[in-house]
């Protein structure tokens, strides 16, 4: 599967508009397999992570049937899930209460253009709503570590074909023209940071099999070796997002093992993991800053190159999010409307910005009741993730800073956020190393 992946990234190079059908095939064969087989082995999560992953490279090659599809395709198939499985599954009121505080700023939306609203209306609440899908989906749902491994392993493979194809569309690194911003050359020229987040998934899900030893692709060798390919590609685009919480994701996972375990044994593996991910990261890291001729270097610290002074280090993010806490300051009760952020929220140089930060758009859209449903947002999965033994608890916890990372540089622009939540509140019917794999025989 994964070298039929990648051979399909060369083969979308020369024709782009294949990805339109795969994306179509993907949604159909999924939603009958998911309803014909009733859900069994959790084929809508696997089927819907696999399209959550191709949202990215669906959209660089105009395949998408239309622009939110990845997140309306998610939410399709993790509701026929739902819908066709013969089991008595618990509803967290708490994320369905989430969705519902955000729908009375509705009353006060003000588009100057009916298609605008339903435009803005959807990528702004889109998001939310598969995120609600998830948590409900995947609530207290007992999943083995094959059944993780599978659902990582099926987000993995269309990430591949991403990496293939930009290997091949993008000048050699040598020949880009690196700055003091993202860098639209090496990620395709697409957006840096949605490239960047999606990479940054591939990166986090590849730490998490190997630290786990269930390996994604084939075997140790080979997934080393991706991992090499995707931290290249991800540092490439400039865009600091999707590595940083690749990082801080996996750091979390080894983290919460160590506290968790209390063995030596464990101790010494995790040690080594380490030594190992750090030198191989560090090799990486200065094989891409030379072929940048220093400049990721000033980039990841927030320095003008030609200068050396330092730059604001968001790169004008902070503006945004300044801007938004003022309308949240100034329409305190119900906020200025979904949506209405694009039109009334304006960066350093006065125009008007997409939000990056999904907690400052909440409460910018939402007033009083974007603060209620952040709450929960970032509540209820710990207190969920503590009832577990805690030796259960590194890998949600780990997904839970992920997509909370994610939330925070890319709002919910992707499908990525909203349905990897969901499986922050599995129930892992396996714990961490001790050390032992993943994937039981």
């Amino acid at each position: 599967m994964a070298l039929a992946h990648i051979a399909f990234g060369y083969v979308i190079v020369l024709a782009p508009s294949l990805t339109f059908y795969w994306g179509v095939a993907v949604l159909v064969v999924g939603s009958l397999d998911t309803v014909l087989n009733n859900n069994a082995g959790n084929r809508a999560a696997k089927w819907a992570a696999y399209y959550v992953a191709m949202e990215v490279l669906l959209r660089m090659t105009e395949g998408n049937i239309f622009w939110e599809a990845g997140k309306y395709g998610a939410i399709v198939l993790l509701m026929l899930g739902l819908l066709s499985e013969r089991l008595v599954r618990p509803w967290p009121k708490k994320y369905i209460l989430y969705f519902v505080l955000l729908l009375p700023s509705l009353l006060i939306v003000d588009f100057p253009e009916v298609q605008t609203a339903r435009e803005e209306i959807s990528f702004n609440l889109s998001g939310p709503f598969l995120l609600t899908l998830s948590a409900v989906y995947f609530y207290t749902r007992k999943l083995s570590g094959n059944d993780v491994v599978k659902i990582f392993r099926n987000s993995l493979l269309p990430l591949l074909s991403l990496m293939t194809y930009l290997v091949i569309v993008t000048p050699n690194l040598e020949d880009i023209e690196f700055g003091s911003e993202s860098n639209f050359q090496a990620s395709g020229g697409f957006g840096p940071n949605q490239v960047s987040t999606v990479i940054g998934l591939a990166i986090f899900l590849l730490l998490v099999g190997l630290f786990f030893k269930s390996f994604l692709i084939y075997n140790r060798l080979v997934d080393v070796g991706f991992l090499a390919l995707f931290i290249i590609r991800g540092l490439a685009t400039f865009s600091r997002g999707g590595m940083i919480g690749a990082v801080i994701g996996g750091l979390i996972l080894i983290g919460y093992t160590a506290i968790a375990s209390r063995r030596p044994s464990v101790y010494a593996t995790i040690f080594s993991f380490l030594l190992f991910a750090g030198g191989a990261g560090a090799i990486v890291w200065n094989y891409v800053n030379d072929q940048t001729k220093g400049r990721l270097e000033y980039r990841y610290e927030g320095r003008n190159y030609l200068t050396g002074k330092e730059r604001e280090i968001t790169s004008g993010r902070t503006d945004i999010m300044l801007n938004e806490l003022s309308y949240f300051y100034q329409n305190p009760l119900l906020g200025i409307g979904p949506g209405m952020g694009t039109l009334l929220v304006k960066n350093k140089a006065g125009k008007p910005a997409h939000s990056h930060s999904e907690y400052t758009r909440l409460l910018a859209e939402h007033g009083v009741f974007g603060v209620l449903a952040l709450l929960i947002l970032l509540i209820a999965p710990l207190v969920q993730i503590f009832r577990l033994p805690p030796s259960h608890r590194p890998l949600p916890m780990a997904i839970f800073v992920f997509v909370l990372f994610t939330l925070s540089h890319s709002a919910m622009r992707l499908a990525v956020p909203g349905f990897f939540y969901g499986l922050c509140l599995i129930t892992p019917a396996f714990a961490a190393p001790q050390p032992r794999p993943l994937q039981h025989a």
